[in-house]
């Protein structure tokens, strides 16, 4: 199933999340909005990341967060809470 959901929270820059999801199953993600992340092309590589993972609230956090360290990556505007709550949106949508 394919869904659009847009986030924006207070104090955050705005989330357009694109999902393909099958079975609970992330099958592609497109992360967008009008946030920064440094490097730039850290948002593809986390997306690639999150492809065939299970959609659990607590996992993807936990993996969204550890990426981040992992790559020393530095994220304006945006929290791994709030990419899973657009995640999270699109199952609702």
């Amino acid at each position: 199933m394919k869904s659009k959901f847009i986030l924006k929270k207070p104090g955050q820059k705005l989330i357009k999340l694109d999902l393909e999801y099958k079975d609970n199953t992330i099958k592609s993600i497109q992360i967008k909005g009008d946030f920064f992340i440094y490097p730039e092309e850290a948002i593809e590589q986390l997306e690639k990341e999150l492809v065939n993972e299970e959609i659990n609230r607590d996992n993807l956090i936990k993996k969204i967060k550890e990426f981040f360290e992992k790559n020393n990556i530095t994220p304006y505007g945006i929290t791994a809470e709030a990419i899973v709550e657009a995640i999270e949106g699109c199952l609702n949508n």
